[in-house]
């Protein structure tokens, strides 16, 4: 086996807003749902 080191850093995570290309809205959530909705209980 090769001897291999994991070394984990530290991240920084920011949200976006609307002017850096934020494009996920809740309207979206409610499509996502719709469809799961819609074709998840079709193939059971």
């Amino acid at each position: 086996m090769a001897n291999i080191t994991v070394v984990d850093g530290p991240i920084s995570c920011e949200q976006r807003n609307l002017t850096d290309g934020k494009k996920i809205r809740p309207k979206n959530g409610f499509k996502a749902l719709y469809i799961i909705i819609k074709y998840g209980f079709k193939s059971c």
